[in-house]
């Protein structure tokens, strides 16, 4: 159970002494849950996080018209 041990050559080497068998790791349903909604929560987070910003940068910085135009005006200079 201790996060430094990460596989049995590790084990291994801190006891000093062989590994016979290794148990498993056992997820369960409600981990499956568990896991699906986090991935759920960090998706809604950062799809939320990034409009946060975009209007932020909106009403504070400059309008995204503007920016628009400045892109394009630069992307036709490039061209």
């Amino acid at each position: 159970m201790d996060k430094r041990v990460q596989d049995a050559g590790a084990l291994e080497q801190i006891l000093g002494m062989r590994v016979w068998s290794l148990i498993p790791r056992i997820v369960t349903q409600e981990d499956r849950i568990r896991q699906r909604n986090r991935r759920i929560a960090v998706t809604v987070g950062t799809v939320l996080g990034t409009i946060l910003v975009i209007t932020i940068f909106h009403f504070m910085v400059m309008d995204l018209y503007v920016l628009f135009a400045k892109i394009n005006r630069y992307v036709q200079r490039v061209l």
